[in-house]
Order: C-alpha cells, then sequence, then structure tokens
C-alpha cells in the first residue's frame, strides 16, 4: 500500500457489530468538541498568556471535560474501535505522516474548524512521531480517575484573580494540559463522527488510527 492511503481514504470493512452496538455519527458530537478547539485556540493566538488567557482555557476545559463524562465519549469511543477492529501494525507503519495530517486537517475544516485552530491541530498532530500500532485500552473512567475536571473549573476562577499578570509556569502547563484534552476528544470525535458515518459498511484506516491518537492526547491531558 501506497501513501496515497490518506489522500484517498483507503477504507477497511468493519464488523457489522457497529450496528449491533447501536452506535451512528449522532453518537459522536463532533462539531460540539470542534468548537471546544476553536475556542482554546483563538485564545492561544493571542500571544503570551495571562492569568485571564489561563483562565478562558480552564472554562473551556472544564465544559469539555463535562462533556467528555456525560456523553460517555471514552466509552462509545471503546465501543467504536473494537467494532471498526484496529487495522494491523505493518498497515499502520504505511500511513504517512504528512497525509495523515493533512486527512486531519481537512476532516476538522469540514466540521467548522477555524484556522487558528487547524494550525494548532496541525502542530500537535506533527510533534506525533509514531502512529500507535496498537488499539488503545480506553479507561472509561479517566476523567474521575484523575480529578481533571475540578481542577480546570477551579482554575478557571483561580487565574482570574490576577487577570493581566503573565501566566506562570503552572498555569502555562493547565493551559497546555487542556489543549491536548480538547484535542484529543475532538480528534475521536470527528474521526469516530466520519468513521461510524459510513453506516457501518467502511471505515478510513485514518479514522480508526486517529481514534488511538485522540485517546494517547486525552491520556496525555488529564495525567491518567
Amino acid at each position: 500500500m501506497n501513501n496515497s492511503i490518506c489522500a484517498v481514504a483507503i477504507s477497511t470493512m468493519i464488523a457489522s457489530g457497529a450496528s449491533a452496538q447501536e452506535l451512528s455519527d449522532g453518537t459522536f458530537n463532533a462539531k460540539g468538541y470542534v468548537s471546544y478547539l476553536n475556542a482554546v485556540s483563538a485564545v492561544w493566538s493571542a500571544g503570551e498568556l495571562t492569568n485571564a488567557d489561563v483562565a478562558l482555557i480552564a472554562a473551556v476545559g472544564c465544559d469539555a471535560v463535562r462533556a467528555v463524562v456525560a456523553e460517555n465519549l471514552l466509552g462509545n469511543a471503546a465501543t467504536w474501535l473494537e467494532a471498526a477492529g484496529y487495522p494491523d501494525p505493518d498497515l499502520v507503519e504505511q500511513v504517512d505522516m504528512t497525509q495523515f495530517v493533512a486527512f486531519e486537517i481537512e476532516a476538522f475544516r469540514s466540521l467548522g474548524a477555524t484556522e487558528d485552530a487547524l494550525a494548532v491541530l496541525a502542530e500537535e498532530l506533527r510533534s506525533q512521531e509514531v502512529l500507535p500500532l496498537e488499539p488503545p485500552s480506553i479507561d472509561v473512567e479517566l476523567a474521575a480517575a484523575t480529578g481533571i475536571e475540578e481542577r480546570y473549573c477551579d482554575m478557571s476562577w483561580m487565574s482570574n484573580m490576577d487577570p493581566g499578570l503573565q501566566a506562570r509556569e503552572g498555569e502555562f502547563l493547565l493551559a497546555s494540559s487542556v489543549t491536548d484534552t480538547v484535542i484529543g476528544a475532538a480528534t475521536i470525535a470527528v474521526d469516530a463522527f466520519i468513521s461510524v458515518g459510513s453506516g457501518g459498511a467502511d471505515a478510513a484506516v485514518v479514522s480508526i488510527v486517529s481514534g488511538g491518537v485522540g485517546y494517547d492526547l486525552i491520556k496525555r491531558g488529564m495525567g491518567g
């Protein structure tokens, strides 16, 4: 298989179990998670972060994590990936990273991502040295186990006490954590939306692999 795997979205058959599990494109609120990424990216694009900026980013993270939990994003992602069947490692290794990023950019753009969001997404994806060769072992209780919702929600008001001050290292790291979490959640939602929206007949290899990338980012962001 050549590098056109991403460009033409070469497909792999997925098990009919996707229908049995009653997943649909409506299961994954892709546009909602893209909107979280848009909001976070707008703050990052403004320049050096102040405490007020961190408060805004943390507030978005608070809402995003609550959505992840309320919508059972991780549980639905685990069901989706199990039904889809993760590609063999040799197939994953043939995915060209440049075309992988291009595929994701177009997928996000089609669901309303801003140019700022696409730039943040591209930078994050390009930092991935390799794509995950094995399916992720998804911990559906990750948010609860890490206490990340409380951290984000608390910081959304604590950082606003001195809004004009430049963010310190701890606040900057939390803002980066939110960004990883939001990109991860959005990547899962967007690619699952595309994959499941095919009606359960086909799923692009890159969409399924992106589910693994998304979970890795959520796990890193939440500190799991």
